[in-house]
């Protein structure tokens, strides 16, 4: 695992009255990204894997695409960003079947599709 440049990795050791963690994380990372507690721990496998897909989806209108032959209802998510010191930022993210639309271009929609991704998951449960 690199130590150095973009990837580096920095050794964390975080105690409150209710965790006792220690393990390592990466810039820009807020989190233990492999560690232990006291009876549990985690790491991470290198997997080079190609795990995502980008899908280019025809439009019907602003709200509906192209899938399987029939116009489709865009899922839409209502996110909003909170900046330091700044007001939130609101945001509408599309969702396709595939994933989240990152792009739109005229009449195409660009979807990140990833393996394990389901449109239901809430990122707060087990796949």
């Amino acid at each position: 695992m690199p130590w150095s440049d973009y990837n580096r990795w920095h050794e964390k050791h975080h105690v409150t009255p209710e965790v006792n963690i220690y393990g390592a994380m990466t810039m820009g990372v807020p989190l233990f990204l492999f560690g232990t507690l006291e009876h549990v721990s985690w790491t991470l496998t290198r997997n080079p894997g190609d795990r995502g897909d980008c899908f280019a989806v025809k439009m019907g209108s602003k709200r509906k695409y192209m899938f399987d032959g029939k116009p489709t209802i865009f899922v839409v998510h209502e996110e909003v960003i909170e900046v330091q010191g700044e007001d939130p930022v609101q945001r509408q993210v599309l969702e396709a079947a595939h994933g989240p639309v990152f792009e739109r271009e005229g009449m195409t929609a660009f979807v990140a599709g990833m393996s394990m991704y389901t449109s239901d998951f809430q990122g707060d449960e087990l796949l």
